[in-house]
């Protein structure tokens, strides 16, 4: 079993969990999971313009989660969902998740 990695800022996400009780594309309410646009091992901070509380597991390829790991969701797609939800672009979500990660966007 693979080990899952630790959240950078664990107040955030813990916060963040506690305020979204649906997936955020189908609304289911079970089997919640965090997800990162761009994932923590690609450098993906913990930042509200690159999580989406999707239902999952992911680990078992179910939900919206799944779906994301299978490549059925495009970053795309789930940056406009982020997007949506913070009021601004999808464009404007992802350069700013970009220029967290040291990008010079």
């Amino acid at each position: 079993m693979l080990q899952k990695t630790k959240p950078r800022d664990p107040k955030f996400m813990r916060r963040f969990r506690k305020e979204h009780d649906c997936c955020e594309i189908c609304g289911a309410k079970h089997d919640l999971e965090i997800a990162h646009i761009i994932s923590k091992g690609a450098g993906g901070p913990d930042m509200e313009e690159n999580i989406l509380m999707l239902d999952g597991p992911a680990a078992f390829q179910k939900g919206c989660h799944g779906a994301n790991h299978l490549g059925k969701l495009t970053q795309k797609e789930m940056f406009e969902y982020a997007a949506r939800r913070i009021g601004i672009t999808a464009g404007e979500c992802e350069r700013r998740v970009r220029r967290k990660m040291g990008y010079g966007i």
